[in-house]
């Protein structure tokens, strides 16, 4: 499935801007696309995903498009509770944590920070990042969102 989602890119980048709302409509990315996340100094793409998403990476950088993430600092957290204190989660740690020796006020920006590296490594340094979500999900809210992501990544 992954195959034709630059050609549908293209084609609705065209239909907007001969409108004129090319720079009204925007689009955003689940960081399901990242491989790696921790440390942030080594984030990346998942490997296989890699020639879609460089195509796609390159498409949006040529265009001038910024890229909408959605980052959940919550969902790494629960599935590594052992290793992540809330309040890092929570935006609340006074202290934050240094990672590869680079500190982080909270977990939203360690992870941010593993997308700008990803995309440096894809072609998409100039790239401007947009963060269209972000918060805790409700549980039943997660699970679907886990869910069809899982679905959407498969195929």
């Amino acid at each position: 499935m992954f195959h034709i989602v630059l050609p549908a890119l293209e084609n609705v980048h065209n239909t907007i801007s001969t409108t004129g709302l090319g720079s009204q409509i925007k689009d955003a990315t689940g960081m399901g696309v990242l491989g790696t996340d921790f440390p942030p100094t080594d984030g990346a793409l998942r490997p296989e995903l890699g020639d879609y998403l460089n195509r796609n990476i390159g498409f949006i950088v040529n265009n001038g498009i910024p890229l909408l993430v959605n980052i959940y600092p919550y969902l790494l957290y629960i599935n590594n509770k052992a290793q992540i204190n809330l309040k890092y989660v929570l935006f609340t740690s006074a202290d934050g944590v240094v990672v590869s020796g680079v500190w982080y006020q909270n977990l939203f920006y360690a992870i941010l920070d593993a997308v700008y590296v990803a995309l440096e490594e894809s072609g998409g340094s100039s790239m401007e990042i947009v963060v269209s979500e972000s918060g805790c999900l409700l549980l039943e809210e997660t699970r679907h969102r886990l869910i069809m992501l899982e679905r959407t990544t498969r195929i």
